[in-house]
């Protein structure tokens, strides 16, 4: 299990680190190195902001009102992770505090997996804020809300796929998936001076070097456009994706004869996929084209701060994303994609200024960490196999009713 990331957009950075300068190496290191982590705790203050021109009075006076939602609106986070050295068994705790419109909600959640033994265990236990719980009678006097994945499959009569083996196919991908990662990453360069090595400093009594990732609106697209047309150039990449979906394939419960079938039908599809390959490629820079004067990032584009510590660790990750939504720019944009599409949607005008804060601390890193689950009982907790269980008796009962209606 791994530490929860403040932006998927970094999977994307990520990969531009390498074929680019030693500080953006350095940088790349230190994800890859996040990957051996097998305890750790971290802190995540999440906050927004939302600001709107070019609106009607009407309209703007609804903004207002989202804007105001939003002003003082928190997401604070605090996590718990530890696992073993081949990530085969995991537990991690998430305490989340989140206040929106001038409610606050607190909510927690544990998870526990194991892949090491045949049969693969993942449980999640979910404690929802009260006023959650006292919204459905069925959540009343509850706490506890609990996620067992083998109760879940145990109920798939029509079992098409075997879970058991799709946790396990997944335990051994994950390596492979790295190795692809890591390789793909050594011939990626959009030629993008994204990272600045911004010299040390103490924190918390301790050396740390600092590296900072800007992107502009410009960059950001450049850097769009460069994945999208190298992810497709990349014999690699399609190797391993039918690679996955032949893994697919395997875990199914049919026949070999069918399963066969399945193969020489996935190949033959994956075959005209490779054939569109210039096409889609074509698509894609047709697209970026109609959106070269469309900003999607605001001045202050993507920036994050990383703080490396004397172990190659990232300890702190903090930044900001300003996203800028020009409705009309977008639909000018969106006619010259598809011209030969006609729209009698009434032009649309206004401009939407969201930002999103973030900063995330880690700690404790490979040190001793206790992670206690809580007491659950009957009276405490409903599980969501019942639950499922009660929803289809009710749905049967419904079914029986119509026909009775149905033969009178």
């Amino acid at each position: 299990m791994k530490k929860m990331s403040i932006m998927a957009l970094v999977v994307i950075l990520v990969l531009s680190f390498t074929g680019c300068s030693n500080k953006e190496m350095k940088l790349y290191s230190a994800f890859e190195k996040a990957q051996e982590i097998t305890s750790m705790e971290s802190d995540t203050d999440i906050t927004f902001t939302f600001n709107t021109t070019g609106f009607s009075q009407e309209e703007q006076n609804s903004m207002q009102m989202v804007q105001q939602m939003l002003k003082d609106s928190k997401i604070s986070l605090h996590q718990k992770m530890l696992q073993n050295e081949e990530k085969t068994i995991a537990k991690a705790k998430v305490d989340a505090d989140i206040t929106f419109g001038g409610m606050m909600m607190n909510t927690q959640v544990w998870v526990d997996t194991d892949l090491s033994g045949k049969t693969p265990k993942l449980v999640e236990v979910i404690k929802l804020p009260p006023m959650v719980m006292a919204a459905a009678p069925e959540f009343q006097n509850k706490e506890y809300i609990v996620y067992n994945f083998n109760e879940m499959m145990d109920m798939n009569q029509n079992k098409e796929v075997d879970f058991n083996k799709l946790m396990n196919v997944s335990k051994e991908l994950q390596p492979k998936l790295t190795k692809f990662l890591r390789d793909y990453a050594g011939q990626f360069n959009p030629r993008l001076e994204m990272v600045e090595y911004k010299g040390n400093k103490s924190v918390d009594g301790k050396n740390v070097s600092v590296y900072e990732l800007r992107l502009d609106d410009r960059s950001f697209k450049k850097l769009v456009r460069y994945a999208a047309n190298n992810f497709l150039e990349n014999e690699d990449a399609l190797k391993f994706i039918k690679e996955y979906m032949t893994t697919v394939v395997d875990m199914t419960e049919a026949i070999d004869t069918e399963k066969e079938t399945a193969k020489e039908e996935m190949d033959k599809g994956f075959d005209e996929f490779k054939n569109n390959i210039p096409q889609m490629k074509e698509n894609i820079n047709v697209f970026m084209d109609a959106f070269e004067d469309v900003e999607v990032l605001g001045e202050n584009g993507i920036v994050i701060e990383y703080m490396i510590n004397e172990d190659g660790y990232i300890v702190n990750e903090k930044g900001t994303i300003d996203l800028n939504i020009d409705l009309a720019k977008l639909e000018k944009a969106f006619k010259k994609v598809n011209t030969n599409k006609t729209n009698s949607v009434p032009a649309k005008n206004g401009v939407f200024k969201i930002g999103l804060n973030f900063n995330s601390k880690i700690y404790n890193i490979n040190k001793e960490i206790e992670i206690e689950k809580p007491a659950l009982t009957i009276e405490n907790t409903l599980y969501f196999s019942d639950m499922m269980k009660s929803a289809i008796v009710q749905t049967e009962q419904v079914e029986t009713v119509d026909e009775g209606v149905l033969e009178q």
